[in-house]
């Protein structure tokens, strides 16, 4: 992608030739996904970090777009053979984004104390099952 200068992604629906993800540049379209989910283009370093980019824009702007989540693969492997170890940590922040984007909102201390509640609970007396049944239920409700 010499000299072209990514502005967008789209999924583009159609039949088996052209169907797929495409990098949009000023002057063209580039299919980086094809129908049956293959990278099939090589990128460098800094158009996976365009894309990356304009990736976040539209997770930030529009949440996370069912139609382009499959952008990800680009995301799995090495493409760049020469820049691996930058590509590499790339990746796995772009992972990192995905998955704290995607994750529930959920109290940690919360789940931290009905772990401690059963664990402590279920390794001491075993009469305690209906009290357990009860704050779990009570705490899971909370959740």
């Amino acid at each position: 992608m010499e000299n072209n200068n990514i502005i967008d992604i789209k999924k583009i629906v159609g039949d088996t030739y052209n169907a797929g993800i495409y990098a949009l540049t000023n002057r063209n379209a580039i299919r980086l996904i094809n129908r049956n989910n293959e990278v099939i283009n090589n990128l460098k370093v800094e158009d996976k970090i365009k894309i990356f980019n304009i990736f976040l824009d539209k997770m930030i702007n529009h949440g996370i777009d069912k139609e382009l989540l499959n952008i990800r693969l680009l995301f799995d492997n090495i493409l760049d053979l020469e820049n691996s170890n930058l590509e590499n940590s790339i990746n796995e922040l772009f992972k990192k984004v995905l998955f704290l984007y995607s994750k529930p909102h959920i109290d940690i201390k919360e789940i931290l104390s009905i772990s401690d509640l059963v664990s402590n609970r279920l390794n001491s007396v075993s009469c305690n099952n209906e009290f357990v049944k009860q704050e779990l239920k009570n705490r899971l409700s909370y959740i």
